[in-house]
């Protein structure tokens, strides 16, 4: 079969959970681990290449500014990007392995979203790797996350820089941030930086003057070539403003050094009254949504690092003009899609400018 190609009707199944559940308590679950939906639905929705927006020169100066204006303007963007660990020996088993993730992989993938964002300090927070096992070298058989989701929201990210790493928050404390949004909290009567009714908080982050600036990225490396099971991401206005999705906010816990805290994370569920109206669904039927396109980059190379923004305090209020926050999963490409399982690694980085 020919290799996966931009295709404007070419489609992507997701398993997307119907909005009509309780939010289970959060201490009760494993760490890191969701509300499981006990309702989903298949949905496929409309891909699209961005490949010749951020790839379309041969010039690297200009594809990386071309790269820096999709992550302003849609939240996620595409850079060429070649780890020090792509000649090991060891293979891709070697981003198995901690002490090269913690003293060659992480430090790069810091410097890569320091020189991409203009940030002064970047933190790798966590690193994740799918698909590969450290002892065979193989991939196993974990099914990729159909589920559209955002791994943080803005809450999420203030719960992180305070309780995730002491020095994450003596570097929070060093920029002001913490200044800040004690003095805003002190002016809105009581709206503390970490309550969930934080809308008025987060509309007067930048005003009237534009508070400290602060970002949750993934920065996701296929280690092989993707010809299956892509990532792909929509900007996050583009779920708010369908009619028929919403982004539903749960809460993870989460070890830290002072003991479990909660961030805040949401996901991609379809109303029940659009499902409702498609009729009774069997388990293999797909409702065919018209929007919204969700991007990707066909036939993925290991050097074709996505950056992915989560949160991002410049896109705050109402005024704001950088996107923020991306939806994003692995769906189905079904005929289109063949080979193995893809093999990644998975970094998140929060930002501090």
């Amino acid at each position: 079969m020919d290799p996966v190609r931009q295709d404007a009707a070419l489609r992507g199944t997701f398993t997307v959970p119907i909005d009509d559940e309780v939010q289970s308590d959060p201490w009760t679950r494993e760490y890191y681990a969701p509300p499981w939906p006990e309702k989903t639905v298949k949905v496929s929705f409309p891909l699209l290449s961005f490949r010749e927006t951020v790839f379309g020169s041969q010039n690297e100066a200009i594809d990386n500014a071309s790269a820096q204006r999709f992550l302003h303007d849609n939240g996620f963007t595409a850079i060429k990007h070649r780890s020090a660990l792509h000649s090991h020996p060891s293979g891709t088993s070697i981003f198995q392995d901690q002490h090269a993730m913690d003293t060659i992989y992480c430090p790069e993938i810091a410097l890569l979203v320091q020189r991409l964002t203009g940030c002064k300090k970047a933190f790798t927070v966590t690193h994740r790797v799918r698909g590969v096992s450290a002892s065979t070298n193989a991939p196993n058989v974990a099914k990729p996350l159909r589920i559209p989701h955002n791994d943080t929201t803005p809450l999420g990210t203030r719960q992180a820089i305070r309780y995730s790493r002491h020095d994450l928050r003596d570097a929070a404390e060093e920029a002001g941030i913490l200044a800040v949004e004690q003095a805003l909290y002190e002016s809105t009567h009581g709206v503390k930086a970490v309550d969930k009714e934080s809308q008025a908080f987060e509309e007067l982050y930048n005003f009237p003057v534009p508070g400290p600036r602060y970002a949750t990225y993934t920065v996701w490396r296929p280690l092989k070539l993707v010809t299956r099971d892509p990532l792909v991401m929509v900007p996050r206005r583009e779920i708010e403003t369908d009619p028929d999705l919403v982004l539903w906010r749960y809460d993870n816990r989460v070890p830290g050094p002072d003991g479990d805290w909660l961030r805040q994370l949401e996901m991609v569920k379809i109303g029940k009254e659009t499902v409702a109206l498609r009729g009774p669904l069997d388990g293999d039927q797909v409702i065919e949504a018209a929007g919204p396109t969700w991007r990707y980059l066909p036939d993925q190379q290991p050097d074709e690092v996505l950056v992915v923004q989560l949160s991002d305090t410049a896109s705050l209020g109402p005024d704001a003009t950088v996107g923020g926050g991306t939806a994003h999963a692995s769906p189905d490409l079904g005929d289109a899609g063949y080979g193995d399982a893809h093999e990644s690694v998975e970094v998140r980085v929060i930002a501090i400018w």
